[in-house]
């Protein structure tokens, strides 16, 4: 399975193109911020089947915040050129896989961006009109695994951005610190 996140806004000065299907110029979930574009390449016959129909929007307004293709699948790395490929797969091997999207502030980058249980398989960024954001491919190895990214100046100072398969939350850094340690307990 897969779900695709897409951060809090922000600022309204610049909103990054969330991870979506496209079949253009060839099949993918496909992301883009203003100067750079990040896909993830599918197998050959791979459509994704979004659950309740809620599929994320191409120009980031109106977007969902989180939405799922139930599809059982996982990433394998192409023997050729070590290329990652989204491909079905039986029940049994389903990987719990995230596509998110971050968006920092106005003039307020990611002081970091960590995984917690989880790996980072791809991440993609860039930085213009003064606002940060991430594209990242996130595959979980533990099912209480997630991806946190902290925010500072002019974006809710230290403000926690929570991507788990549970869903998005964010939280000053002070309540985040004390949620970590309950969640390694």
């Amino acid at each position: 399975m897969i779900k695709l996140i897409y951060s809090l806004e922000k600022t309204n000065s610049f909103r990054p193109t969330p991870w979506h299907w496209s079949t253009e110029p060839f099949p993918a979930y496909r992301g883009a911020g203003a100067r750079y574009t990040a896909f993830q390449a599918v197998a050959n016959g791979y459509i994704p089947k979004f659950d309740n129909g809620i599929e994320p929007i191409a120009d980031g307004y109106r977007c969902p915040r989180v939405a799922s293709d139930g599809r059982p699948s996982k990433l394998i790395k192409t023997k050729k050129k070590g290329t990652l490929l989204l491909v079905t797969c039986p029940k049994e091997q389903d990987e719990k896989l995230m596509l998110l999207t971050l968006r920092g502030g106005f003039r307020g980058y990611y002081s970091r961006i960590e995984a917690v249980n989880a790996e980072i398989l791809f991440q993609r960024g860039g930085n213009t009109h003064c606002c940060p954001t991430q594209h990242l491919v996130v595959r979980l190895t533990d099912k209480g695994g997630y991806i946190f990214a902290e925010t500072g100046r002019r974006c809710g100072t230290g403000l926690a951005e929570i991507f788990s398969w549970a869903g998005y939350q964010t939280m000053p850094t002070e309540e985040f610190e004390v949620w970590q340690e309950m969640q390694a307990v």
